[in-house]
């Protein structure tokens, strides 16, 4: 430490002269001398430059990369998605069907929006859009079906073989074997199919098979199948068997091609007793329906 002190007297110029006499006769006294004659020619480095460039870093301005932040980006796609959501709701309710399907065996009655009513025959579908359906009364019916209508806008059976417009009115449309019928029970009633219209007022009926129009009078005051009834107008076998094997959920086989020939019947039959219209299609026929099993049966010759 001694030493040490002696050095920094040496280096800074403040021994005294006893001191400088023990120097002078110091071994390392010419060691020491070069110490001293470097350390004179150091100096400690200015901070001015340095406390220039922090300055000058402080006080530009730094270049920014444009970039797009994620708030915004993300924003941009909520926006999307709410459109999206937006355009595939509306396009739902405006093209979202109503669908009432009646079943096999049983009449379905529905009640559409403005309160008209519809009576779905067995095994019968109808269909409207609810979004657009204060605005347009339009039906789409598979089968047979009785209306009646809340006066109002126009109202529309569309079916495959024609289009039935009303107001006001009660009437049925039955689409059976690619035929077209309408009966108008009150009011009126406007078929149309391709180009040709034709208008029903009230007590008559028109059907529409393979192009031809036959108008007729009506007698009933509503549909015989309303009131668990077929009704027939010079139909063929076939088509009494037909109709039978929908109502009745049964199967009725010929053992003959031509088991009744050109016979034709014209009157009901009950929905609600299969035996008893079994019996009436055996007399207006003159055939035997023999039962081979609980759903099966032969019709045959007599």
């Amino acid at each position: 430490m001694k030493e040490e002190n002696r050095l920094a007297k040496f280096l800074d110029g403040s021994l005294s002269d006893a001191e400088k006499n023990n120097w002078e006769q110091d071994p390392d006294k010419e060691l020491y001398e070069q110490i001293k004659r470097y350390s004179a020619d150091l100096s400690v480095p200015s901070n001015t430059a340095d406390e220039h460039l922090l300055e000058a870093i402080m006080n530009s301005k730094a270049k920014t990369v444009k970039k797009m932040s994620p708030f915004r980006s993300s924003r941009w796609l909520a926006v999307a998605a709410v459109l999206l959501c937006v355009f595939l709701g509306g396009w739902l309710m405006w093209s979202s069907e109503a669908v009432f399907q009646a079943p096999a065996h049983a009449a379905l009655q529905v009640e559409l929006p403005d309160g008209s009513e519809v009576l779905l025959d067995k095994g019968s579908k109808a269909s409207y859009k609810r979004f657009t359906w204060l605005l347009q009364r339009d039906v789409k019916l598979e089968g047979d079906a009785y209306f009646a209508v809340e006066r109002g806008q126009t109202f529309t059976v569309e079916t495959t073989m024609g289009t039935v417009r009303v107001l006001g009115t009660r009437f049925d449309v039955l689409t059976k074997d690619g035929n077209l019928s309408v009966h108008c029970y009150h009011g009126k009633v406007e078929v149309q199919q391709a180009q040709e219209k034709m208008l029903l007022t009230a007590g008559q009926s028109l059907r529409l098979d393979d192009g031809t129009w036959e108008r007729d009078s009506l007698f009933l005051q509503e549909p015989a199948w309303k009131a668990d009834q077929l009704l027939f107008q010079s139909a063929s076998l076939d088509q009494v068997v037909r109709e039978m094997e929908r109502s009745f959920a049964v199967t009725f086989k010929s053992s003959t091609q031509q088991v009744a020939g050109a016979q034709q019947f014209t009157g009901k039959l009950p929905t609600s007793d299969l035996e008893a219209a079994i019996h009436i299609i055996e007399k207006a026929f003159s055939i035997s329906c023999r039962k081979l099993a609980d759903n099966r049966y032969v019709i045959e010759a007599k």
